[in-house]
């Protein structure tokens, strides 16, 4: 009996930047950040099990496992990034060992995803901003944008728009707490204190997928030669 295999097969083409800023002012992580994202400490939710530079530049593969969200019990979540807990001028700073970057003059945060697994998966971009330290007069805010399901072996770019995430808002010391914004502008962009990405499947379960910190190049360049993708589905039988 023949088997059907699908193969992944990533076709990037090398990409020079200066700097981190496109002509749009996004934000793009400098790739030796992008290599040492952890598991949120606050969050404990989901493993990384390995993190691997792919032969495309600005890319690396996180291989790893969900773990049972208990906001609903039911499916699995992985935090990952950079997080300045306890947060304020007084927390230990986690962002690769340097401050973290004053977004006020970028319009938005950026990151490519290709899910090398087997299961579609849902991703979204996140960040925190805010010194909520005693005697500050800003509150911390959680933002990100919608999630996205990517499909297997498929690549995608998420945008999280500086002026129209999805936000809850702490108001230190006493409260009130988790206060939801809908499509709001994110403050205290000079005070950023974690930024990354989260990983939701529907079980907890493995998870691979590569990370990209520049646009995916092969998207435009292949669009041109009328391919239009810059991933490719290939099967074969054996």
């Amino acid at each position: 009996m023949k088997k059907l295999v699908t193969i992944c097969v990533a076709l990037a083409i090398p990409l020079v930047l200066g700097s981190t800023a496109l002509a749009d002012m996004s934000f793009w992580m400098d790739p030796a950040d992008l290599g040492n994202m952890i598991i949120v400490p606050k969050s404990n939710l989901g493993t990384i099990t390995s993190i691997t530079p792919q032969p495309q530049p600005y890319t690396y593969k996180y291989t790893g496992q969900t773990t049972l969200d208990p906001s609903d019990g039911i499916s699995g979540k992985a935090i990952i990034g950079y997080q300045w807990w306890p947060v304020g001028a007084g927390g230990a700073n986690s962002y690769n060992g340097k401050p973290f970057p004053d977004l006020s003059g970028y319009d938005d945060f950026r990151m490519s995803f290709h899910n090398q697994g087997s299961d579609p998966v849902l991703v979204n971009l996140w960040m925190t901003t805010g010194y909520t330290d005693s005697g500050t007069e800003q509150y911390g805010t959680w933002a990100e944008n919608g999630w996205l399901e990517v499909e297997e072996c498929t690549w995608t770019t998420l945008v999280l728009d500086f002026d129209n995430a999805d936000m809850w808002h702490d108001t230190w010391p006493s409260g009130p707490w988790g206060q939801y914004e809908a499509g709001g502008t994110i403050p205290w962009l000079t005070h950023v204190t974690g930024i990354g990405f989260q990983i939701v499947t529907p079980l907890p379960v493995n998870f691979s997928v590569d990370v990209d910190t520049v646009p995916v190049p092969a998207a435009v360049l292949l669009g041109m030669l009328g391919l239009g993708a810059a991933g490719l589905k290939l099967r074969k039988f054996v």
